[in-house]
């Protein structure tokens, strides 16, 4: 939901067309990108690395996501890198290293 709202941002600023965004997000459907529910544990979980680790509850969530995946977890912010302070939270620049 994120790529999708950030997507319509930039036509709300006028520097894409919507007819452009919607083309995309068909794209990003056929992908292969895999969608995950977000359910109550998965909540709680961001809550909790949110309020003991100073992050966002949405970055809280992409990391306690990865945990419950047994994945890496690659982000352009360097301070979630930081306050996560977990060897499975990389920065990008980490990506393929």
């Amino acid at each position: 939901m994120e790529v999708v709202n950030a997507l319509r941002k930039y036509v709300a600023r006028g520097l894409l067309e919507a007819g452009y965004v919607a083309e995309a997000v068909e794209l990003l459907s056929g992908s292969g990108i895999e969608l995950h529910h977000v359910d109550w544990g998965l909540a709680g979980e961001a809550l909790r690395l949110a309020l003991e680790r100073g992050v966002s509850v949405y970055d809280g969530g992409y990391v306690a996501l990865a945990r419950r995946l047994g994945a890496e977890l690659y982000t352009a912010d360097q301070e979630v890198v930081k306050r996560a302070g977990l060897d499975f939270v990389k920065h990008v620049k980490e990506y393929g290293t």
